[in-house]
């Protein structure tokens, strides 16, 4: 707190004294605003925009991470962040729609699909933090001449592209972490890659993987979050001090080996505080997958059928033609399976060419030419007619291989039978469709069940003014998902209680005031007896039996 003079101009110009005013210091305490954006693609560097952001036509708002905290909340959703930009001629281009798309005065190489990030720095220590980054996705400017002149925007986050791509060019992976899994598929099935990546090395190596996708349906991202459950690990994106946009994995020993890194004691804003039935759950069945993988690569596991009723597929001379083929269940029950060892279509064997749709005309085989790609459950055959004339009818297709056949699922049940009885039944199925184990999947259970089968005050989102303190200021500015911080609010009761930050929502209003909201998972809720760790390593009253 300090005093500032208020004055009031004399009739005569001068200034004179009418009292002094008591002014808070934290209103000056405002984090510099920095919007940037790759305007001609990638690595032709930022372009600041700051200038032209119109926060009185709308507030810099965003959110990313996780946003709830049950123990099925593990997968980050797609980021979102939108502002308005001024489309006047007032912007720094001094035209109408510099910020219109496709207008003859638009700003060159302002669109959809340019790379955009957040930069807050923190007033108190400089520090630049890069708390957003994603892609602009829509731009909608407002009709009228003699209106607010300004453009909505909208962008979304890396965790938007694995959402829209379906999973490809992967084979049937074998003894692989979940890490390295998600490596592979977002090297393979994502065309725009993460700014950077952060994956811990993970617990669990899985037997067999990505075989029970399919392909032609899956998201890349429900690949992920497959990989992601199976490891009882979290997914998502945070922002840092050198690019922002870091994808991060999290192994299940991460948090339970987590310190707090920051204390904030009845500082908050607001605290969302709750003691609900919806949080319990008492009784919890967790699935495994045990596979079933033919001894040799003999499997038929697509044929096409050669009788008469069948359209057979045909090639004009000089054509070339793709087809991609679904791994089945070999014994006629239509099952989609996976493959492995698949063995490259052999001529006459594999494939036969005829000039008539019946086979009964010239075999014209030779004169197919054939490129193959398998991928864990389908594969592509590529023909091309290289007769000089005549039509070519494909009488023979298939794919040999080794079935991998994910068709005996097993369930291993824990419960919390006093709370049943309190509070009544509360299921929940976890599925590790990359799992295997049983055992695992029973130390899983039960350690969902001490973490959730009871009814307890659960903190699910606080909200700070950031503009209050220098302290306040910085936790604003600094802390990502994946952080731990310990709480006390003295009208909840909540005292000293650790918590971990799973998503963060924000809002930019004019001055540059940042409010931001944290979404939280209790930390007592993975407390965790890690086996020979030398920090979870020591079992307490307040942590559980975990699982390596």
């Amino acid at each position: 707190m300090y005093n500032r003079p208020v004055f009031r101009r004399t009739p005569q110009g001068g200034p004179q004294l009418l009292r002094w005013a008591t002014q808070d210091t934290a209103v000056s305490l405002k984090p510099a605003i920095r919007l940037e954006v790759e305007l001609h693609g990638a690595g032709n560097g930022w372009t600041n925009l700051s200038r032209d952001v119109n926060l009185h036509a709308e507030p810099i708002a965003g959110e990313y991470g996780i946003r709830a905290t049950g123990p099925l909340d593990r997968v980050a959703a797609s980021g979102v962040m939108t502002w308005a930009m001024k489309n006047s001629d007032r912007s720094s281009g001094g035209v109408n729609g510099y910020y219109s798309p496709g207008h003859s005065n638009a700003r060159v190489g302002w669109d959809i699909g340019r790379a955009v990030r957040l930069a807050l720095v923190d007033s108190t220590t400089g520090l630049t933090h890069f708390k957003w980054r994603g892609t602009i996705t829509d731009v909608e400017p407002d009709a009228g001449l003699y209106r607010r002149r300004a453009v909505h925007c909208v962008a979304k986050d890396w965790m938007e592209e694995p959402t829209v791509c379906h999973v490809k060019d992967t084979s049937v992976q074998t003894s692989k972490r979940a890490d390295q899994l998600i490596t592979t598929l977002i090297d393979n099935c994502v065309g725009r890659q993460p700014a950077a990546r952060s994956l811990e090395t993970c617990q669990s190596t899985f037997a067999y993987a990505l075989d029970n996708m399919r392909d032609e349906k899956t998201a890349t991202m429900r690949a992920i979050a497959d990989a992601v459950f199976a490891e009882v690990g979290y997914f998502y994106q945070r922002g840092d001090t050198s690019q922002g946009g870091t994808v991060k994995l999290e192994d299940r020993h991460f948090r339970p080996k987590a310190s707090s890194v920051l204390t904030l004691n009845d500082s908050m804003y607001d605290v969302v505080a709750r003691r609900s039935r919806d949080d319990i759950y008492n009784h919890v069945i967790a699935i495994v997958h045990p596979r079933k993988i033919d001894a040799a690569a003999t499997t038929l596991l697509y044929a096409l059928p050669t009788d008469a009723t069948t359209t057979k597929p045909f090639l004009d001379a000089g054509q070339t033609i793709s087809f991609t083929v679904f791994y089945r269940d070999s014994t006629g029950q239509f099952v989609r399976v996976g493959g492995d060892s698949i063995v490259t279509p052999v001529a006459t064997t594999d494939y036969l060419g005829n000039s008539q749709a019946d086979g009964l005309g010239s075999d014209l085989t030779a004169s197919l030419s054939i490129t193959f790609a398998s991928t864990s459950n389908s594969a592509t055959i590529t023909f091309t007619n290289t007769h000089a004339s005549a039509r070519i009818h494909v009488t023979k297709m298939q794919v040999r291989g080794k079935a991998v056949q994910d068709r005996y699922e097993q369930g291993v049940e824990s419960a919390n039978d006093t709370s049943m009885t309190d509070h009544g039944e509360r299921d929940l199925i976890y599925d590790m469709i990359f799992e295997d184990q049983t055992v695992l999947a029973k130390g899983i259970a039960d350690w969902i069940i001490n973490l959730y089968g009871t009814a307890r005050t659960h903190v699910s989102e606080i909200a700070i003014k950031a503009n209050k303190s220098v302290a306040l200021l910085s936790a604003a500015i600094a802390r990502e998902p994946g952080d731990k911080i310990t709480l006390t609010e003295s009208m909840t009761g909540i005292t000293g209680i650790g918590h971990f930050i799973n998503g963060v929502r924000f809002v930019v209003t004019p001055g540059n005031l940042l409010t931001v909201n944290w979404i939280l998972a209790p930390a007592d809720q993975q407390l965790a007896w890690l086996l020979e760790d030398a920090v979870a390593g020591l079992l307490e009253l307040s942590t559980y039996l975990g699982f390596a």
